[in-house]
């Protein structure tokens, strides 16, 4: 809500600028319309919790036996780096003011820190890349570390929160990812491994209350050969099995993070104009609304072979456009980018094998325009029965504009009500050029004023 103080009435505006009415899975997901948590918060702490023992890239026993690695496609690597990417975006375009912080941890036998906290403190494209281009090397395939004792890592965690603000009311959210092939060993026979995972249970009640923590566990176990028999234990730990996954290719991971991210996200106050998201089916229209500031397109890749292939309104293909960025081509995961796109059909035409079709290999992320209110101007004072003037525009995060859509099928009908207790007032916008709305009317009550457009 935005206020306006004056000498004899006081004005606030309430503006709602759009409303998307959610179809079947295929559509945009309007952000607001997930459960979040009721209170407000604008602060989040992210701890990696990740298993670099010998099982996870395989080795040979004492005895001669090969033991074939759990995770051999570094998915413990590069799942983090695409939800780190994903969240710095996210934060420059609607989360300006979120104070967004990533740290990873990674254990064996001891944890150590490999990525301290890290700000995403971007609030460009410019300064996005910068990130990337300087956080790049805490991503890198790293040498195993022996056993596999998560307890000590989530100490660890632990301690690094300890180096942050302290949650209050749930605020700042704090969320732990694991991502393990899930079966504690010291090396020794005699290892008690259900008292171990008790141990880790108790001390998660302890330390990381749910009230404060969200805890994912991703298992990487290519081979079926741990996580599955004791996913009880890591649900125990979680405490919400919906949000324990065992995962067996780059596709599943990927799309897991991009959930885990958006889910996480909507947990904050946000400074952009909402949030959207939704799974595609290639080789189907797919209905962009108006007042978008970017979108993404993103391809998790089955096999190199695959590469995106989209289809604006026209018809024309998407990376020829002049406001598309493609990047990750030679990536597991593929990503062309649109700045202030044309509402309309889309096409995303890569064809998907049929065992991955509802996998969410392809996916869609945008983010909605802002309001700039031009008139009244903050601090206005005005006499009772003088002529109030409503002006405000569609513009990007950045205070750009939009561009001016060619069909005025995407003009929005507004009704303003001045509303005050004694009674109200209702005056239509007209829509202008440039994406700006106007409208007069003049207060006739005193008091407290609200503008509800």
């Amino acid at each position: 809500m935005k206020r306006y103080t004056s000498g004899f009435f006081l004005i606030s505006l309430i503006i709602a600028l759009f409303t998307i009415v959610t179809t079947p899975d295929r559509q945009p997901v309007l952000a607001q319309e997930t459960d979040t948590t009721a209170s407000s918060c604008k602060a989040l702490q992210i701890v990696f919790v990740t298993d670099q023992s010998g099982s996870m890239s395989g080795f040979t026993t004492d005895e001669g036996r090969e033991i074939p690695a759990s995770d051999p496609d570094g998915l413990r690597f590069a799942a983090p780096q695409s939800f780190f990417e994903l969240m710095a975006n996210a934060r420059w375009q609607n989360y300006a003011d979120a104070e967004i912080a990533i740290a990873t941890i990674d254990f064996g036998d001891d944890p150590h820190t490999a990525m301290p906290w890290v700000p995403l403190d971007t609030d460009s494209e410019a300064s996005y890349d910068q990130l990337l281009v300087d956080t790049e090397s805490y991503f890198a395939p790293r040498s195993s570390r022996g056993n596999t004792l998560p307890l000590r890592a989530l100490q660890s965690t632990s301690s690094l929160f300890a180096q942050m603000e302290t949650p209050q009311d749930g605020c700042p959210r704090r969320a732990v990812i694991i991502l393990t092939d899930g079966l504690p060993a010291d090396g020794q026979t005699a290892f008690n491994r259900t008292g171990y995972f008790e141990q880790m249970e108790q001390y998660v009640q302890d330390f990381m209350p749910a009230s404060d923590h969200k805890i994912y566990v991703i298992g990487l176990d290519r081979n079926d050969s741990y996580f599955n028999d004791h996913r009880p234990q890591w649900e125990a730990i979680a405490g919400d099995p919906d949000r324990v996954k065992r995962v067996s290719s780059p596709q599943e991971v990927n799309s897991l993070m991009t959930q885990i991210a958006v889910d996480l996200l909507l947990s904050l106050d946000q400074t952009g104009g909402g949030q959207l998201f939704s799974c595609v089916d290639g080789g189907a229209p797919f209905m962009v609304p108006p007042y978008i500031q970017e979108m993404s397109f993103q391809l998790t890749k089955p096999d190199d072979t695959y590469h995106l292939v989209v289809l604006d309104p026209s018809g024309q293909d998407a990376q020829t456009l002049s406001n598309a960025k493609l990047t990750g081509y030679d990536r597991t995961i593929e990503k062309l980018t649109i700045t202030a796109p044309e509402p309309g059909f889309w096409e995303m035409t890569t064809q998907m094998p049929e065992e991955f079709r509802g996998s969410c290999l392809l996916s869609w992320i945008a983010f909605q325009a802002v309001d700039r209110v031009i008139k009244p101007l903050e601090g206005l004072r005005l006499p009772q029965y003088t002529a109030v003037d409503v002006e405000f525009q569609i513009v990007k995060t950045d205070g750009s504009s939009l561009p001016d859509y060619q069909d005025d099928t995407y003009d929005l009908s507004m009704d303003v009500v001045l509303t005050s207790t004694e009674g109200e007032q209702i005056l239509t916008l007209g829509a202008d050029p440039g994406q700006v709305y106007r409208g007069r009317t003049v207060a006739l009550y005193p008091g407290e004023n609200e503008v509800v457009v």
